[in-house]
């Protein structure tokens, strides 16, 4: 016997309020992480990661529709509660965002393509952060990194627009290699949440 239109909707009910209720969880707890990126001096990054980290964990549980509205969500709560400053636009230009682009292009099950729009996105944004939001730069690579990465040193390297430095590149070298780490983070943990919850829900 065929399920109406209603008994459908009632039995989809649960799974929906569950997300409902996680999306809400995980809104605060990004939220929160924000606001330790802000007041607290040190870990920053840290915080800004595991803020993407909570949001890639609802898109992975709940589908990338509820991580849109979740990530916008926080995004506006940040907005209206914390000071805009250069770790709040961190968030909102692309520690936020990257979980649901991140959740889309695996999806795509293409990794060489998943991986060239990951990389394209995170440079794109550290070259507008170079311009724009030189602060979180300077407290992620440290007093003696950040002078060499605007003075530069060692013998200068030929480039698109005159000669580049070593240091540039070593450091440009160096930011890609932590974003690959950091994708991996989310990959790792976000894998860990959703294998030990299948676990608990086995019978």
């Amino acid at each position: 016997m065929l399920l109406g239109p209603s008994t459908r909707q009632g039995a989809g009910d649960p799974l929906r309020t569950r997300g409902v209720t996680l999306a809400a969880l995980m809104v605060a707890a990004a939220v929160l992480l924000v606001y330790l990126a802000v007041t607290v001096p040190t870990n920053r990054l840290f915080f800004l990661g595991a803020s993407s980290l909570v949001l890639y964990i609802l898109a992975l549980e709940a589908g990338a529709g509820m991580a849109v509205l979740a990530t916008v969500a926080a995004a506006l709560l940040v907005f209206l509660l914390l000071p805009v400053g250069p770790w709040t636009l961190a968030f909102w230009g692309f520690f936020g965002p990257y979980a649901v682009v991140k959740y889309g292009v695996e999806r795509l099950r293409l990794r060489p393509l998943a991986w060239a729009i990951k990389l394209l996105g995170f440079n794109l944004c550290l070259g507008l952060a170079l311009v724009v939001l030189p602060q979180p730069l300077e407290g992620a690579v440290g007093g003696w990194a950040w002078p060499r990465w605007q003075e530069g040193f060692g013998p200068p390297l030929p480039g698109w627009a005159g000669p580049v430095p070593a240091a540039v590149l070593v450091l440009l070298l160096a930011v890609n290699a932590v974003f690959l780490i950091y994708d991996w983070a989310l990959s790792y943990f976000g894998s860990y949440w959703t294998r030990r919850l299948a676990r608990q829900r086995r019978p």
